[in-house]
């Protein structure tokens, strides 16, 4: 875990430059996109402090519902994440 001004990244990697976020259990649509947003946000502020961009986004996910990991799966692939959906 890294701190960047006030954001906490859940995973980061510095060389190659990797972001990402972890999370256990969004219950709805709207908290997987609050994730992903977070995420995208984490990678801008990674790519500012580095001067590069990232080569890789993770979003970590334990268990969702099966709408919502659908979700995640579309919302993952149109922004290039990365998408590890453990349990759903």
């Amino acid at each position: 875990m890294a701190f960047f001004a006030r954001f906490e990244i859940d995973l980061f990697n510095e060389d190659p430059l990797v972001v990402g976020e972890v999370t256990t259990y969004p219950d709805a649509v709207e908290r997987a996109e609050g994730e992903v947003n977070k995420l995208l946000r984490d990678e801008k502020v990674v790519e500012e402090k580095f001067g590069k961009r990232a080569e890789m986004k993770i979003l970590s996910v334990a268990n969702a519902p099966p709408e919502v990991a659908g979700e995640l799966e579309k919302l993952a692939e149109a922004n290039g994440i990365k998408a590890l959906l453990k349990g759903c």
